[in-house]
């Protein structure tokens, strides 16, 4: 029975043609190497990438960027390497242990749970007892899916109670926009007033700022009647 060589993909032989050109033992080398096997070991790949971010090794490299370098040379977009290391930041908070996952005896967790967990860590949605509790659910079990966190979120206390306290600070930013269109309406009639006094304006312009103007006229009536 022949035995079929594994697929590789362009992004791996592409990885491999450049471990080829890094000298070997080297933190460029071994970067490389981290980035090859990325879905297993997304935790070793951000720590790497953190200490190239703030050693800006990437100089020695000649890129100009932390950005051009995770794309150009990683092949990962800024974004992705951006949510790498601040959820290795999370981990080496709130759990370090994780951080010497090998990803077979210790299981690693989903890059995109521990991305949830650290975005709401870092708003303060949840409570740190709540946290703990999501943390320890999240970070060993493998199974846990991104959805299965996010729906977990939701039913923790402290989540309601801050998703309630946002939704008033949106509605409190929302009232307090609608009191300013007295200001707004007088910016628009400055603006009709000069196009009219400009003879290259086209009559199609000045139709459509009088209509801009007469509904901002209205949006201010309108709100003046729930303030009275």
């Amino acid at each position: 029975m022949v035995q079929r060589k594994p697929k590789t993909t362009r992004g791996i032989a592409r990885l491999e043609k450049k471990l080829a050109q890094v000298e070997p033992g080297t933190v460029r080398h071994e970067l490389l190497s981290v980035a090859r096997v990325f879905k297993r070991s997304w935790v070793k790949l951000g720590e790497k990438l953190e200490t190239v971010r703030t050693s800006r090794a990437w100089e020695d490299w000649e890129y100009s960027s932390f950005e051009e370098y995770c794309i150009n040379e990683i092949g990962i977009r800024s974004s992705t390497a951006k949510k790498l290391v601040n959820s290795v930041r999370f981990l080496e908070q709130h759990s370090p242990e994780t951080l010497k996952a090998d990803g077979v005896i210790a299981p690693v967790p989903d890059l995109a749970v521990v991305d949830r967990l650290a975005g709401v860590a870092k708003r303060g949605a949840v409570s740190s007892a709540d946290l703990a509790k999501l943390n320890e659910t999240a970070l060993t079990e493998p199974t846990v899916s991104p959805a299965d966190i996010s729906r977990a979120i939701r039913e923790t206390q402290s989540w309601k109670n801050y998703a309630e306290e946002q939704e008033y600070l949106r509605a409190e930013r929302r009232a307090s926009n609608g009191t300013d269109w007295q200001s707004i309406l007088a910016a628009a009639k400055r603006l009709q007033k000069l196009l009219e006094s400009t003879a290259e304006a086209p009559q199609k312009l000045l139709d459509g700022v009088e209509k801009i103007v007469t509904a901002i006229e209205e949006l201010k009536e309108e709100s003046m009647k729930y303030e009275g």
